[in-house]
């Protein structure tokens, strides 16, 4: 027999955050996910560019004419996001517009080049003029690994996060189950999977359309390709969804293998071989 599961609903971030507890009295569960949606509510005050008097939109005003002093958690966004332009070899970026107007001018930047951090004093400072950064594309799942964490407080150890459902993060199992179960692939490939301890985010252009860009093309991404890609954190499987969705299958069975715990599964009329399943994704689809 399977453990009560209790369910909470915020809008936030431009999405809906559901929250999923297990192995709690109801009560509990809905004080610690009260908990939780002000963590994300506080989380979007500092990391939206759409907040006036964010850290973002300080940083978008003036990051380019002096060094900014940010909040711990803007910091480590940060730091992720320059870890996963240099993984990416900058197919992700949070200034995604720098890159582009530098490749329109035909120009190749280094990757990570635009941002310089003082670790002391927690201060950023843009090194190109005009320079506005959007951290949409890691921000959710950014949020969700702060919630799970802020949820450990809770003593809260078998819980599922997910933010509109292109990201969920699992932590801990149900009874009865060996994980929390997962719908995927879509209608092409539907596959149902039990997640445990680990994240995974989607990525196509069937909900918001042409909202990607392709620095290589120097256009927005036009493709019927769909992309998972599955990470021990949900703000690295967010940013990597996106990634997969612009590199070539070669590229993404690269870095499967240098990134412990990361799998993509791979969704394109465009290849031969249809669907791709690479790295961990290999343990949850036959």
């Amino acid at each position: 027999m399977m453990e009560k599961v209790h369910d909470f609903r915020h809008q936030a971030m431009n999405t809906w955050f559901e929250i999923s507890i297990a192995g709690q009295t109801q009560e509990y569960a809905r004080k610690a996910a009260t908990a939780a949606f002000q963590e994300i509510d506080r989380l979007e005050n500092l990391l939206s560019r759409f907040r006036e008097g964010s850290d973002i939109d300080i940083l978008n005003k003036k990051g380019s004419q002096e060094p900014v002093r940010v909040t711990e958690e803007t910091w480590d966004c940060l730091l992720t996001a320059l870890d996963l332009e240099i993984l990416t070899e900058g197919r992700f970026s949070v200034a995604f517009d720098y890159f582009m107007e530098a490749a329109h001018q035909g120009e190749k930047p280094d990757v990570a080049s635009w941002l310089e951090m003082d670790a002391d004093r927690k201060t950023v400072f843009f090194k190109q003029p005009n320079l506005n950064i959007d951290l949409g594309g890691i921000g959710k799942g950014f949020a969700l690994d702060r919630v799970v964490e802020h949820l450990q407080d809770w003593e809260i150890d078998s819980l599922m996060i997910h933010s509109g459902t292109s990201s969920v993060v699992a932590r801990g199992s149900r009874k009865g189950k060996g994980g929390w179960p997962i719908s995927i692939g879509a209608d092409e490939f539907p596959q149902e999977i039990e997640l445990k301890d680990l994240s995974l985010s989607g990525s196509s252009l069937a909900v918001q359309g042409a909202h990607i860009l392709d620095v290589k093309a120097q256009s927005v991404l036009d493709t019927n390709r769909r992309a998972w890609a599955w990470a021990p954190s949900g703000v690295l499987s967010d940013a990597l969804s996106t990634s997969f969705m612009l590199m070539a299958p070669e590229e993404i069975d690269n870095l499967c293998q240098r990134v412990p715990g990361v799998g993509a599964l791979i969704i394109d009329p465009g290849l031969n071989a249809e669907r791709c399943v690479l790295g961990i994704a290999q343990n949850f689809i036959q």
